[in-house]
C-alpha cells in the first residue's frame, strides 16, 4: 500500500509542526506501507526540526516544497483573511499535484497544527474500507476547536448551527433589529437589487450578535421541540459521539483526513477565491457534487495546538472512564503545550 500524506505550514502555524510530524511517525512507522510526507512551507527552520523528528523513527526522507512566501499582509491579518487561504490553499494544492505524481493508494491530509492518534491511520484506513453501508469516499477523525470537528451542514448554510435563531434567548433591541435588517433584505430581492457592501456586513454582525445569545436550552431540550441540522459533532449528535462510533458528517476539516484515488481526482482548489476556508470548498464545491460521503472515526480524535495568553496551548481530546455514567462520551483537555 502506498500512501501520500501531505501537510502545508506557514509561517504562522509551523510552531507545532516538529510534534506533528512525531505524532504521524508513530501512527505511520510501524504500518509496513510504504510512506511518502510532502511537505510545503515558507519556515525552513521548523521544518528541519520536523523532518529530524519524521527521520528518527526510521522513515524515508520528506519531500519539501518551498518558494512560498505569506507576504506583509501576514503580519496583521485576521486568522481567516482571504490572503492567508489562498497561500495556504496554494501550498495545499502543491502537496496535492506533488501526491498526483507519486500514484498512491491513498492520500492523507494532516495540518500542521494537529497531532494525530496513534491509532488514526490504522483507523481511517480500516473506515475507507469498511463494506458495510453507507460506503465513505472520505474518512476523518475529530479535534477540538472551540467545539469538536464535523457535523451538519448544507451547500447553502456549510456549517449548520447549533442552535436556530428562534432557540435563542435574543434580546429585545437586538430582536428589532433583526425585524428591520430581514425586512430591508426582503425589499431589495423583490425590487432584483443586490445589497451594498454596507448593508451585507450589518446582515452579517447581526448574524454574530445572534450566535452570541444563549439558548434557550440545552440540545436535548430544543431537539424535543423539533429536530434540526446541527452544525458540530456535540450538538449534531448529542450523546452518540462517543468511543467506538462512526458517523456520517456533512462537512470536515483537512487537520487528519485520508481519501482514496476516486477523491484525489477531484480534489483541487480550482475556482477557490479566498471566500470562506478552503477545506470547506472542497468538500461542498468537489466532494459533495460527486456524492463522495465522508465518515468520522470518533474514537481516534487529534491533539489540537493552539495560540492563547499564555502562550502555546493543546487541546487534548480524552473519553469518560468507564466507571461513570457518561462513559465513553468525548471531552477535552486543555494544558500549556511543551512541544512534546
Amino acid at each position: 500500500m502506498k500512501t501520500a500524506v501531505f501537510t502545508a505550514a506557514t509561517k504562522s502555524y509551523a510552531y507545532a509542526l516538529p510534534a506533528c510530524a512525531k505524532a504521524m511517525a508513530r501512527s505511520l512507522s510501524k504500518s509496513g506501507d510504504d510512506v511518502t510526507w510532502i511537505v510545503a512551507t515558507d519556515e525552513a527552520a521548523t521544518v528541519e526540526e520536523a523532518v529530524r523528528a519524521w527521520g528518527s523513527f526510521g522513515l524515508s526522507e520528506p519531500k519539501i516544497l518551498d518558494g512560498f512566501t505569506e507576504g506583509d499582509s501576514e503580519k496583521d491579518k485576521a486568522k481567516y483573511k482571504e490572503q492567508s487561504q489562498l497561500l495556504i490553499s496554494r501550498m495545499q494544492q502543491a502537496c496535492l499535484d506533488e501526491a498526483t505524481k507519486l500514484d498512491a493508494d491513498l492520500y492523507f491530509s494532516v495540518e500542521s497544527d494537529i497531532l494525530i492518534h496513534p491509532h488514526a491511520y490504522r483507523g481511517l484506513k480500516w473506515l475507507l474500507e469498511c463494506p458495510v453501508e453507507p460506503r465513505y469516499s472520505v474518512a476523518v477523525t475529530t479535534y477540538f476547536n472551540g467545539s469538536f470537528l464535523c457535523g451538519r451542514g448544507t451547500p447553502q448554510r456549510q456549517i449548520a448551527e447549533d442552535f436556530a435563531e428562534d432557540e435563542r434567548a435574543i434580546p429585545p433591541d437586538l430582536e428589532k433589529k433583526i425585524k428591520e435588517n430581514k425586512s430591508l433584505m426582503a425589499k431589495l430581492a423583490k425590487e432584483r437589487k443586490r445589497p451594498s457592501e454596507e448593508q451585507m456586513k450589518n446582515s452579517s454582525d447581526l448574524h454574530e450578535e445572534i450566535k452570541k445569545c444563549h439558548p434557550k436550552g440545552n440540545v436535548f431540550e430544543m431537539n424535543a421541540k423539533g429536530w434540526k441540522k446541527r452544525g458540530w459533532l456535540d450538538t449534531a449528535y448529542p450523546g452518540a459521539a462517543c468511543q467506538g462510533a462512526v458517523l456520517p458528517t456533512d462537512w470536515c476539516g483537512l487537520g487528519c483526513t485520508m481519501w482514496g484515488r476516486d477523491v484525489q481526482e477531484l480534489t483541487n482548489f480550482s475556482g477557490y477565491e479566498g471566500k470562506g476556508t478552503q477545506d470547506l470548498f472542497l468538500v461542498w464545491s468537489k466532494w459533495y457534487p460527486a456524492k463522495k460521503k465522508i465518515g468520522c472515526l470518533v474514537g481516534a480524535p487529534a491533539s489540537h495546538v493552539k495560540r492563547s495568553a499564555d502562550g502555546l496551548v493543546i487541546w487534548e481530546p480524552m473519553f469518560v472512564p468507564d466507571n461513570e455514567e457518561t462513559a465513553g462520551h468525548l471531552r477535552v483537555n486543555q494544558r500549556i503545550f511543551d512541544g512534546i
